[in-house]
């Protein structure tokens, strides 16, 4: 993962397609609710919420962020720290979303349950002390 970069994620995301912007938006506020941080930059593109701290001392276990997204294409994607499969049984309820490792490639808000999108959110926030 590229370091913290000093770009400001509230102009990367003015930035993106007017069509996505109102989603980005809303999906800034609710990392930011639930997390209880500001966003960083990491890297060009990808938005940050809380800092993974290396658990080793020997410099060999990289920083990053633990939950954020980033726009790719005409999708916003959502970063989690822990794979994807371990939260199967929400995303589930999520709908039809196509997901990666650790990425999870949203519909337009009003296409999915924000309620269950917040949960998704919630469980992943609340498992970075467990996640390794």
């Amino acid at each position: 993962m590229e370091a913290q970069t000093r770009l400001d994620p509230c102009e990367v995301v003015d930035r993106f397609p007017a069509e996505l912007q109102a989603d980005a938006r809303a999906l800034y506020g609710l990392l930011k609710s639930v997390t209880g941080h500001e966003a960083v930059m990491w890297g060009p593109s990808v938005i940050g919420f809380g800092e993974k701290v290396p658990v080793c001392v020997d410099e060999s276990s990289p920083d990053g962020f633990e939950i954020g997204f980033s726009r790719r294409g005409t999708k916003l994607v959502l970063v989690l720290r822990r794979y994807s499969e371990y939260y199967a049984p929400i995303l589930a309820r999520l709908g039809s979303v196509p997901f990666g490792r650790n990425a999870i490639v949203l519909p337009a808000f009003d296409e999915l349950d924000e309620s269950v999108l917040r949960e998704l959110i919630e469980t992943a926030w609340e498992d970075r002390t467990r996640a390794d």
